[in-house]
């Protein structure tokens, strides 16, 4: 009596197999969120913020070198005997409100561009929005959380495997805040119109002007690590899409 003859066994490939191969090199692949909007590149605006932020450190600091180098038992240099570093002060005095005013422009641009991102990168209804956050830089108490909550919130989508910059958004509003209430005080030793010591004022005033340098400086690392966060995944995301 012949043998049945045993029928082979072909081993089961499970569809996915071959897609959880590429996966685990390339871990990316694994999650392509839903897009709830547009991705539009934020490099021209992030160098643009980069610009006129790193213009109004520079300032900051000059402000600070003169200071220091300058003295005097005055609250205000005499028009008359005015020296060369009373001028380079009045100079500052004139071209700090510009730049600042230039870099609010640019970086507004550049976070609400940002904001507007995480839509492209799943995120359906960020909070704050484009507009709450672009207009909470000039809203009382509102400007003390939403500009930062916006900023942290935009650095949490992009590409995964970029350092920790947590530390660097907390350094970077601590001071603008510390900066912020530094020169207020300053100003308000001017205004009240009190004799004061012209040496003091500028101590206090130097203070303040070293926070805000160095609350710009962390911002130019932020700005630059979440632009590039944003075109990486955005890369990321478009290879995915292809291999899908």
């Amino acid at each position: 009596m012949s043998t049945p003859a045993t029928p082979s066994v072909q081993p089961v490939i499970m569809p996915d197999a071959e897609d959880s191969q590429i996966e685990s090199i390339f871990p990316w692949l694994a999650s392509t969120p839903q897009h709830f909007g547009p991705f539009k590149s934020p490099e021209r605006r992030a160098r643009w913020s980069v610009w006129t932020v790193a213009s109004v450190v520079a300032l900051h600091a000059a402000s600070v070198a003169v200071a220091v180098l300058s003295g005097g038992d005055r609250t205000h240099f005499d028009p008359e005997e005015m020296t060369f570093l009373g001028f380079l002060l009045a100079l500052i005095g004139v071209a700090l409100p510009v730049m600042f005013l230039a870099s609010a422009v640019a970086v507004i641009s550049w976070q609400r561009t940002v904001i507007r991102n995480t839509r492209y990168f799943g995120c359906d209804k960020p909070h704050p929005g484009p507009t709450l956050a672009a207009f909470s830089w000039i809203i009382p108490f509102a400007n003390l959380y939403y500009p930062f909550k916006s900023v942290q919130e935009a650095a949490r989508y992009g590409a995964e495997d970029r350092r920790d910059i947590r530390g660097e958004l907390a350094g970077w509003w601590a001071t603008w805040i510390l900066g912020l209430i530094i020169k207020r005080l300053a100003n308000g030793m001017v205004s009240a119109g009190a004799e004061i010591d012209l040496a003091f004022y500028l101590v206090i005033d130097s203070l303040g002007s070293i926070s805000l340098a160095v609350s710009g400086i962390l911002f130019i690392r932020i700005i630059r690590e979440v632009t590039v966060r944003h075109v990486r995944r955005h890369r990321e995301l478009e290879a995915a899409e292809v291999f899908a």
